[in-house]
């Protein structure tokens, strides 16, 4: 009857069916999100109150994790207690103070379903499809207030997997643009940062730089949508590619407008870094919130959205 149905959401399906009271088998296994589209609620532990109702599956389990931290629009603080991922219940605590936040560790595995709409433009491969993410959510940062204590990484006890189908649009680079990026930044290279790690470094700067720019282009939410890129997915090839999937639902629409408006991204992207006066890269121009921005490299990302530039001019 599905025969493009996945083998182990069979397996899955089967065995959470045959154990439906064994909450903690359910616990194990992943969640069909583009299946089941079950939300999440979020309620105080010996309160009827909920603080936050119809919560996607997808967002639930990447911000709320035992021991995560969760502040309301009313600046009170909460941490997750538990979760009951079968009944869609998460229950939190109260807390009077605190001095740390903290921010998931979670690790996206991308899989290209389907492709609706591509273009090819001087070896340049723009495409609009279907991805599938497969998250592993396994740790969490703990960042404390002020200077007084180093973050702290925490591994979960139980980590949580999630499967999602979005809509995706990815841009990719040929062999050649590649060794052109490695060839203008090959000076700037040292003992300490090799071409392909300042290559791989200007790949995920771009991709910020789009990031921050996308909201000022196309009316949407920074939280609507999520970046990738790297330069040795399966999925792409192994070829460098940076992409943008929806994040709430199938993107809603976030993401075809990002693949219609790619050339205003990058120019807008390239105008934004030439435009801040530092010289490694800042919050103002390469730098997200909780997107990893240890391997970054300004120069390197300039060069290279000019290279998409010419590609797609």
């Amino acid at each position: 009857m599905f025969p493009g149905l996945l083998e182990d959401y069979i397996e899955t399906v089967l065995h959470v069916a045959a154990t439906a009271n064994d909450e903690a088998i359910v616990d194990d296994k992943f969640s069909l999100r583009s299946m089941s589209g079950k939300n999440y609620s979020v309620t105080i532990r010996g309160q009827n109150q909920t603080i936050v109702d119809s919560l996607d599956e997808w967002s639930a389990l990447r911000d709320f994790y035992e021991g995560a931290i969760y502040w309301t629009p009313g600046e009170k603080g909460y941490r997750v207690d538990s979760i009951n991922r079968r009944k869609g219940e998460i229950i939190v605590l109260p807390i009077q103070e605190l001095t740390y936040y903290t921010q998931s560790t979670y690790r996206d595995v991308i899989d290209i379903i389907q492709t609706y709409q591509k273009q090819n433009t001087e070896g340049i491969d723009i495409a609009y499809g279907e991805l599938e993410i497969k998250r592993s959510v396994f740790g969490y940062k703990k960042v404390y207030f002020g200077q007084k204590h180093e973050s702290e990484q925490v591994q979960l006890d139980h980590p949580s997997v999630t499967r999602f189908i979005p809509e995706g649009m990815w841009v990719t680079l040929t062999d050649s643009q590649w060794s052109q990026l490695k060839n203008g930044i090959q000076e700037l290279a040292d003992e300490g940062r090799s071409i392909d790690l300042l290559a791989e470094a200007s790949l995920h700067a771009a991709g910020h730089a789009m990031t921050s720019v996308i909201p000022d282009l196309i009316i949407c939410d920074a939280n609507d949508f999520t970046g990738f890129s790297a330069s040795g997915m399966t999925a792409f090839a192994n070829r460098p590619v940076i992409g943008f999937y929806g994040e709430n639902g199938s993107g809603l629409g976030t993401i075809e407008a990002i693949y219609e408006k790619l050339p205003q991204v990058l120019r807008k992207a390239l105008e934004l870094i030439e435009s801040c006066p530092c010289a490694e890269g800042c919050p103002s121009c390469v730098q997200l919130p909780g997107k990893g921005n240890i391997e970054l490299f300004k120069p390197g990302a300039k060069m290279l959205l000019k290279i998409l530039i010419e590609g797609i001019d």
